[in-house]
């Protein structure tokens, strides 16, 4: 159930020093305003906050998730539609989100709220040998020994249909949609399950 699912979820990312390490890998600017894409219950704004960033925004699509969000600037709304102006923001976070939702829609309304030469950091599953390895190991071994992974296996079962179909076509979407949308890339780094990139919008 959702239930569940939620339950695994923020159990696997409660620790904010593992988020920490996902954003530094990207170079934000101090003074940028930066918005969440997707943003839950505010778990990575505080991550971002404790670096020392301050202009921050989320967005997400569920009113319960944000009711949680006590301290940052939040707007509820459909990522494919997010109501905000355009050119409002310098940089924009997008982690674990774009396997989920309609890819083209959701990067043409990430490039409309983004000003020029403005950047979009993404952390998205990738088909790496040891992340194959990793869920073979969390579906058939390890959850009966690691409390961790059976919470993973809890959420990757849920949205499994989401899951693999983006593993299988996530490198040509990706290729697709940095065309269509005229972004560069200037960082990308392939890590051991995920694909680190950071693109720019033309200016």
């Amino acid at each position: 159930t959702i239930d569940d699912w939620s339950e695994a979820f923020f159990a696997i990312d409660k620790d904010l020093e593992t988020r920490r390490r996902y954003m530094r890998r990207f170079k934000f600017n101090p003074n940028s305003q930066i918005l969440e894409v997707g943003c839950s219950n505010g778990v990575n704004l505080e991550a971002l906050e404790s670096l020392g960033y301050s202009n921050l925004v989320g967005t997400d699509i569920s009113i319960d998730l944000l009711s949680k969000v006590k301290k940052y600037k939040c707007v509820c709304s459909d990522i494919c539609k997010l109501g905000i102006e355009d050119s409002s923001f310098d940089e924009i976070y997008c982690r674990g989100f774009l396997h989920h939702i309609n890819t083209a829609e959701v990067f043409s309304e990430m490039v409309r709220v983004l000003r020029q030469q403005g950047l979009i950091h993404i952390v998205e599953p990738w088909p790496t040998i040891p992340r194959k390895i990793a869920d073979f190991l969390t579906f058939y071994i390890l959850p009966y020994f690691s409390k961790t992974l059976y919470y993973r296996r809890v959420v990757i079962s849920y949205e499994w249909k989401e899951y693999s179909d983006w593993l299988r076509r996530c490198k040509k979407i990706m290729s697709e949609e940095l065309r269509r949308n005229n972004l560069k890339v200037v960082y990308r780094c392939c890590g051991l399950i995920n694909l680190y990139m950071t693109v720019q919008k033309a200016g």
